[in-house]
């Protein structure tokens, strides 16, 4: 079995009530699930379950990284987290498109990127749909969202992949500021010069567009989608990084 392969107890999980400390459970089976979180500290991150509340260990199951082409993946590669357990899916209600989409070979493709590091500890990256592609490099956009939204006048942001003609995708990111901010007191400069000291150059964002607020589902979850169409009708006032 390679390294990026494991037994791991699968956890339910209640999204209501008191948040469960990752220390106490996120030692399961063979590998430890834990969220991507700051590597430098030299600890781990906190676990998947840190936002949700435990309830009890159910099922054996087997999870594995896989690529586009979905062949297992080593250590610290990123890759899809796939998962096959006897409490997966049989497939979406009559919609054979996306089951095939989802289930290959045996698998669930969850849809999310993650790695395992060589202590065993399986992170997640990023939701696949989300990453931006920008020339040979992959750029998760949750990992450029927790550094905007560290900015002391950032409420909170969002990023998306737009289109380019010479590197395929570039980063937009929509920043909201908070309620004592305006553009003028928190121009784009600022944001850029604050994310360089915190991001690999090429993940800092191309492209800026303040917003009053992003849109969201009834679960408070930030529609990306909506985001992604508007920036292809030409929406809203947009700042280029590269722009002279």
């Amino acid at each position: 079995m390679p390294r990026s392969a494991a037994l791991v107890f699968l956890l339910l999980v209640l999204t209501l009530g008191t948040p469960a400390r990752a220390d106490e459970w996120c030692t399961v089976g063979a590998w430890n699930i834990e969220n991507l979180g700051d590597r430098s500290a030299g600890q781990h991150p906190k676990a998947l379950a840190e936002h949700l509340q435990l309830v009890r260990v159910d099922v054996l199951a087997l999870s594995e990284i896989h690529d586009e082409d979905g062949n297992p993946l080593p250590t610290g590669t990123a890759g899809e987290i796939v998962k096959r357990s006897p409490t997966v899916m049989q497939g979406y209600y009559k919609n054979a498109e996306a089951t095939a989409k989802a289930l290959k070979g045996g698998w669930l493709y969850t849809g999310d990127l993650g790695y395992v590091d060589a202590d065993g500890y399986l992170y997640f990256v990023d939701r696949v749909k989300d990453m931006v592609r920008r020339g040979d490099e992959n750029i998760s956009s949750e990992e450029v969202e927790r550094v905007l939204n560290s900015h002391p006048q950032v409420a909170e942001s969002a990023v998306i992949a737009v289109p380019d003609q010479i590197r395929g995708e570039e980063v937009k990111a929509y920043i909201v500021l908070k309620s004592d901010a305006t553009p003028e007191s928190v121009p784009p400069e600022a944001i850029w010069n604050f994310c360089k000291p915190h991001l690999a150059a090429f993940k800092v964002p191309r492209f800026i567009e303040y917003r009053d607020e992003l849109p969201k589902t009834p679960s408070s979850k930030v529609q990306k989608n909506i985001l992604r169409d508007e920036s292809k009708q030409g929406c809203g006032r947009v700042f280029d990084r590269f722009a002279k």
